[in-house]
Formats: C-alpha cells, structure tokens, sequence
C-alpha cells in the first residue's frame, strides 16, 4: 500500500512538473516585470498575494449590512464552516473541554493536540502547555479577518507550522469606532461584547475590548444513557483586551498589547469541572526604510496560563461519581520573540530573513489513586522546552507567467529540566523521583510553491513541503482521564516529521464562478497517538485503578501513517442577490507501518472522517437584509486508534437572518442544527456515547459606530 501511494504521488507531480518545466526560466518580455505592491504586517511574507486565491482555505471576516457591522458570533463554529478544519472533537467549543481544542487541517493529527499554527497579529496563540486554543477569549469584532491556510508556507513559523496556518488579524482603525453586541439564546446564552477604537490623536489610537459570556450548555450524554448525576455541560467567560496603536513617524509603528481571559467550565457532571486564566502581553515594532521597499519587524510577548481540572470515576448506574484525578494546579508559560527582515528586489523579488525564540514551561499538580476514601497520592511533573529558529521567505518572479516561493527554516528544540515525582500522602513518603534526560534535536523544514498562469482564467500551482512538531509539554508529562479511560503520559516520546506534496488548478469563468481543485499527500513519521493497550479492570501498573469498562492506555509514537486526497471549491455568483460556495475534502488516513503494534497498521486515524463538505447559500434580497444557511455533511469515523467503535456520520443545517435597522442597528437570528439532529462526537470504552449541540437559537443586537 505505502508503495502504490507513492507511485501515484510521483505520477501526479511527474506531469505536473512537466507541464510546468518550460515555464522555469524568465523570457524575454518587453518591459520590466513587476509584483504587486508589498504589504507587510506581523505575519511573515511566505506566499505571493495576489496569488492567494490559488491556495486551498478560506477568509472569514465580520459583515457590513446596510452601514451596519454584525460581527462573528463563534469563532470556533465560523473556521469549522471549512470542512478541511477540524478539532479533535466536534463538540462546540462553548461546551467542549478546552484540552479537546487543538486545531487540525485536512486530518493531519491523531490525537487532540494542534497540528497547526494559530497567530493574532503574528503571535503564536497555542497554549504553551498542550497547544490547544481557547477560541472563546477571542473579541470577534475586533478583528479584520481570520485566514484559514492549510498549507501555503506555514513552514516559516517552525513548529506547529507543518500543518498549516491559522491568522487572526486585528482591524487597523483610521478613525474612531464603536461596536457592541447583545446575545440571548436558546441554550441560556447570555453574552454581552464591546470593542472601542478612540483615535487619541492622529498618530495614536487605542482599542478597548471586554467580553462576558455564560450559557447553560446542553446535555453531551446521550438520553437513554443518562443518570441522576448528568447535568448539561456549562460553561462562562471572561475576556479583556487594550490594545495600543502608536504610528511615531512615516517609517514607525509600534502596537502594545494587554489581554486577560478566565474561563469556569462544568464538564457534565457536578465534579468533573475544568477552569482557566491567561494573561498576554505583546509589543510588535514595524520599520520601514525611506525606500518604503525593504524594512524589518520584530515582536515580543510573555504568556501565563493557569488551568486546573478534575476527572471523576462514574458509578454504572450513573447515580454517583467520586473524584478520580485531581489536577488541581497547571501553571505554564511562555515567552518569545522574533526578528524579520524583509525588502524587495529589482522590482521583481521579494525577500525576507529572521529568526524566533519560544521558551515554554509548564507542570502538572495533581491528586491520585482515590479508591473511595479520598486521595491518596500527590504528583508533580512538568518540564521546559526551547525552541529557536532561523528562517528565510522568497518571491521570485521567473516569468510574466510564473513565480516561486521558498521558504526555508531550521530549527533547535530543547527539552529539559523534566521530572515526575510522586508521594504517599497517607505516610508522606516519597515513592518516585525520576530525573528526565534533557534533549537536544535539529530539524529542516521547507516550503516550495510554483505557480503558473496557463492563460487569463487558468493557474495552477505545485507544493513540495517538509515539517516537524514536537511533542508537548502536556504530552510530555500530564496524564487524562475521560470517563473511565485512562491515558497515561510518555515522557519518550519523539518528535513527528512530515513530507508533503500538493498540485492544483484554479479556474475562473468570468467574474461569476471560480472552481478549484487541489490533490495532496502528505507521509508522516512518529505521529503522537493515544493508544489503548489494556481493557482489563483491577490494577494496572502503568494507569493505576483501571474501573469495569474503562481501559489504560498511553500516548505513543507511530512509525509510517499517510494522509492523502483533494479538496475542492466551487464558488459562483449565481445573481445579484444570490451567491454560493460549496467546499468538499477527501482526506482518508492511515497507519502504515507500527512495530510496537502491528495490529493498528492499516487503521485509519480517530476523528479523522475521511469526507467533509459544506455548501453555504446567501441571498441579499435588500441592501439592509441579509439570509444564509449552510449545510455541513461529515462521514462517519473511528473514536480509537484500534479502529473498534465507530462514530455516525453527521449532517446539520444552520442558518440566519441578518437586518440592518439603520447604519448603526442590527437585529440577527442564528439557528444551529435546524432539524435537531443527534450528533455522536465520542464513544467511551464502556459503550456510553456523548453528544453534539441540539437545536439551538441565538437573538442578537449589534451597535456600529
């Protein structure tokens, strides 16, 4: 199998590379070949822009109706509109557990953690601990857009970049604005949101962001499995930002960053709870010579994490639960800082050198081995991890018909100062002191892209790309529990290389419809998975405690797994009024080669469906007025690494009905999973199978000025 994948890799990119070749050279023009104008901000110039539309993704930013702006409602649920996105979960992340969040693209991952890159303004937001994200501390209306890439040159931030590229880009105000939004909902949402911009002077503007947010949730149990202890899954949020703009001349900009977000979360049951606090802070400085061609930015940022969590072991009949793992302290952080050098050459190339720092600390404090009479035993582990990098970008013009992109990176991980100890807490006896090696590994990763203009409406484009990820800190040390499923932690982990290839084709017809197509593959070596390797109840010298139905299992490393497939996007005008856009993904997985578990070889990887799609409607039957609707389908898929319980496919509908009053009101009604279909997002070992949102209602108000 590995080798009939490879040979129709090489018979897909052997033509394409041929209907490229004669184009690799410059030809004589008449005239001076120019790029577009440069546009440079804290992301890094890694894929020409006026070619973005020839890479796979999606763009989503607020909506002006009628002078009035309505701003995202979700975050979480407007990237999952991208069916080439995916969290290891499909609960909302409004009720999802955060350590579920981590962000993947076009399947390339087998456990929860991220496998790609999310920035705001060119700041790596991927928790410092286990690399998920908190998509509700994000003010949605203060951002321009949010860039979904799944592989367009994200190699350029190094690790996490390897699958791909998610910026959020905060708006740039040029006078003073206000926007505020009122929701209610269905499922007992309550949420309420400012962002202000107040330009202090005509060089200096301030924005101002607070968010508060709490819902009742829903229940994530199916109905005939409930209990007397099930309970909705709850949640409320708190977030604030200041954000200072300071433009000191024509060649300065500098922009101060202050963010703070709590969150307290109910995971369905009275005691097994979760809660968060996350402090930023970030300083971007943006120099551009006199020639306004070559210039440099640099960015500095400190982040504090504070999580503590609690599982709990649940009676069969669902009657009673006691706690079964404590972690009741995680304190982690991060700090970082880059330097990037950009300019333009001859008119026709662009350049750009840099290099990052991450400096990554965390530990895990946590309660154990509580067979009814309370906690027995007390762990600590934790660890640090150093990450530096170099890295360099180019656009180079070859022809009027075609252009390059290079990125290249190297990089230095360091993990150190790991420990894991372990007390008695009956005698306070210490009964484990391990001392962890510290490491030291080097990586390359890379990006080359060629494009090429066929004709006017004809371009394609041809991707080779390599990558790594280290493992996580939260990987690393901190073992999970969900229900009565133990994984364990492996502190041996290695770190996951990938190889990537990608071709596509974009046509545009006129300026009503577009299509394109993109076919990849990507090889992947040491993928991190959970891995189940006992279902044996009693005492488990690796897990502890196992209880009836549950199992003990580990996160390991995978020898060979592939990913491979399409994604397609049809996008068409269809009136004045009416527009359409309908995206589908092919991506089936599969472990190849497993040595330390033969029997996995062949399986493909959990919560990875091998076909999304997403067909989205809008109609503007008025200036003011706006309808829209959008249908998901997502096929069935595996919970397990042992390919043994199986998820339904999903489809759901959602929709809305956005009206502007005025240039400053508007009125909003979201409608989530319109035929309240049962969506099944996890299946435990003991058979008991959690849910998805029912259907839900949201009523907004927003206020632009």
């Amino acid at each position: 199998m590995p080798l009939l994948k490879t040979l129709k890799t090489l018979v897909i990119f052997g033509i394409s590379l041929m209907t490229l070749l004669p184009e690799l050279y410059p030809q004589e023009e008449n005239g001076v070949l120019q790029l577009s104008p440069l546009v440079i901000d804290a992301d890094r110039l890694v894929q020409p822009q006026a070619y973005d539309d020839s890479n796979a993704g999606i763009t989503l930013s607020n909506t002006l109706l009628g002078g009035a702006q309505i701003g995202l409602l979700d975050l979480s649920e407007a990237v999952a509109q991208y069916p080439a996105y995916a969290a290891f979960r499909k609960t909302p992340a409004r009720a999802a557990h955060p350590t579920t969040q981590g962000v993947r693209l076009r399947n390339l991952g087998i456990n929860s953690t991220s496998r790609s890159i999310v920035t705001l303004d060119g700041v790596p937001q991927n928790d410092p601990f286990g690399g998920w994200i908190y998509w509700q501390r994000y003010h949605a209306s203060s951002l321009y857009d949010i860039q979904i890439k799944p592989s367009s040159g994200s190699e350029a931030w190094g690790n996490y970049g390897t699958g791909g590229h998610i910026s959020l880009k905060s708006i740039s105000p040029k006078e003073s604005r206000i926007h505020a939004k009122l929701t209610g909902g269905s499922d007992g949402t309550k949420s309420a949101s400012i962002s202000s911009d107040t330009k202090i002077s005509q060089n200096v503007s301030f924005n101002l962001s607070a968010l508060n947010a709490e819902t009742d949730g829903f229940y994530t149990l199916r109905s005939d499995q409930r209990g007397s202890i099930d309970q909705k899954a709850n949640s409320k949020a708190h977030a604030y930002q200041g954000l200072l703009r300071i433009e000191a001349n024509e060649s300065w900009l500098f922009t101060l960053r202050a963010a703070l977000f709590e969150e307290d979360r109910v995971n369905g049951t009275p005691l097994s709870f979760n809660g968060t606090e996350a402090t930023d802070f970030s300083i971007t400085a943006l120099h551009r010579f006199d020639d306004s061609d070559s210039g440099f930015n640099i960015v500095a940022y400190t982040q504090e994490r504070d999580f503590h969590n609690q599982f709990t072991s649940v009676a069969d009949d669902r009657n009673s639960e006691r706690p079964a793992l404590d972690q009741f302290a995680m304190p982690a952080g991060a700090e970082g800082a880059s330097f990037n050098y950009f300019t333009r050459i001859a008119e026709q190339h662009d350049f750009s050198i840099g290099a990052d720092i991450r400096l990554l600390d965390g530990d895990v404090n946590e309660r154990f081995r509580n067979l009814g009479n309370g906690f027995t035993r007390l762990r600590k582990a934790g660890g640090e991890q150093e990450i530096f990098g170099l890295f360099s970008t180019s656009q180079i013009l070859l022809s009027n018909e075609s252009r390059l992109a290079v990125t290249l990176r190297a990089d230095k991980v360091k993990n150190t100062d790991g420990l894991r100890q372990e007390w008695n807490t009956e005698s306070n006896a210490q009964i484990r002191n391990d001392r962890i090696e510290p490491t030291i590994e080097n990586f390359f990763s890379n990006n080359l892209t060629l494009y090429h203009d066929f004709s006017q409406n004809l371009r394609g484009m041809m991707r080779q790309s390599s990558g790594f990820r280290a493992p996580t800190l939260n990987e690393l040390y901190r073992p999970f529990r969900v229900k009565n499923d133990i994984i364990e932690a492996n502190q041996n982990l290695n770190t996951e290389k990938h190889l990537g290839f990608e071709a596509g084709l974009r046509f545009n017809a006129d300026d009503s419809w577009s299509i394109s197509a993109n076919v990849f593959t990507y090889s992947l070596d040491d993928m991190i998975a959970n891995v189940v390797l006992s279902s044996e109840p009693g005492f488990n010298p690796l897990c502890g405690f196992v209880p009836i139905g549950g199992s003990c299992g580990q996160r390991l490393n995978l020898s060979e797994s592939t990913v491979e497939g399409f994604e397609i996007v049809w996008e068409s005008q269809l009136t004045e009024t009416f527009n359409t856009r309908a995206q589908f993904l092919y991506a089936p997985s599969e472990i190849d080669s497993n040595d330390a578990i033969p029997e996995l070889n062949g399986n493909e990887f959990p919560h990875s469906s091998p076909f999304r799609a997403n067909i989205s409607l809008d109609w503007l039957p008025r200036d003011e007025l706006k309808i829209w609707s959008s249908i998901r389908y997502q096929e069935n898929e595996y919970e397990d690494t042992g390919n043994r319980r199986i998820l339904k496919d999903s489809f759901q509908i959602d929709g809305g009905i956005q009206y502007a009053l005025s240039g400053e009101h508007a009125l909003s009604l979201h409608i989530e999973n319109l035929f309240d279909e049962e969506i099944e997002t996890g299946i435990s070992s003991a058979g008991l199978v959690s849910i998805g949102a029912p259907r839900t209602f949201w009523f907004s108000w927003d206020f632009s000025r």
